[in-house]
């Protein structure tokens, strides 16, 4: 048998979850499942469909960091993707440096107060609000932006953050969840207000470590662990 997960923070949390539960079991058979999953555990980022490397802009070359950087937030308007922090970093940039905002996602009929506070607030900042359906508008759009911001509180892997990635949004992301693994060793700090001298460099980084989730890479090397995980057990 084998057991995937989309990241490494997926995975580890589900463990020590059953982990502590096990432990409090009185069963003694279940002391050590957390362990014996482990061994049948693998790590694949999920599919994601995404242009070739040609087709996207790079900094430097077809777009520029604009004179006020433009943020990308791409979460879905609910309570578990941090609103709060948003309105909180949003208040706290004001004073540092001009942004401008595009807020995407998925909007639903209760919207957070956070968010009614933000769109009150920064009406002025806003260059786009709301989900853009259409996949060629939804990707120009992201690379039309700077950088993409995450404020999530509840996330497994972060799709929303490698397509903008992708289409070279520069990474401001939390040292939190999955998002260590979704860029290079050292790339969760970076920030409209710690920016890299070459953010073409930082692209280009990113770009080639978020390879193994796409669609075709991703499906092939699950087709891969399948494959043997039957041969194992034949």
């Amino acid at each position: 048998d084998v057991v995937m997960f989309n990241s490494r923070w997926n995975r580890d949390s589900f463990l020590d979850g059953i982990g502590q539960v096990a432990g409090r079991s009185p069963e003694s058979a279940l002391k050590h499942v957390g362990r014996d999953l482990r061994e049948r555990c693998t790590v694949i980022w999920p599919p994601v469909e995404l242009p070739g490397a040609t087709d996207v802009p790079t900094p430097g070359r077809t777009r520029v960091l604009h004179n006020a950087a433009v943020v990308v937030w791409p979460h879905r308007w609910e309570h578990d993707k941090g609103p709060g922090e948003l309105l909180r970093v949003a208040r706290d940039a004001r004073d540092r440096s001009p942004l401008k905002w595009v807020l995407l996602g998925e909007q639903f009929r209760e919207v957070p107060e956070p968010l009614r506070i933000f769109m009150k607030e920064f009406e002025d900042d806003i260059l786009h609000c709301g989900r853009i359906r259409d996949r060629d508008g939804y990707l120009e759009m992201l690379a039309s932006c700077d950088w993409v911001l995450s404020t999530a509180a509840h996330e497994f892997f972060g799709m929303a953050v490698v397509e903008a990635m992708w289409m070279g949004c520069l990474p401001w992301l939390p040292d939190r969840l999955s998002y260590p693994e979704l860029v290079p060793e050292g790339m969760t700090g970076l920030s409209p207000f710690e920016q890299p001298p070459d953010p073409r460099k930082v692209t280009e980084a990113v770009r080639r470590h978020l390879i193994p989730c796409r669609a075709e890479c991703a499906v092939r090397r699950m087709e891969e662990v399948i494959r043997d995980a039957f041969k194992s057990s034949g």
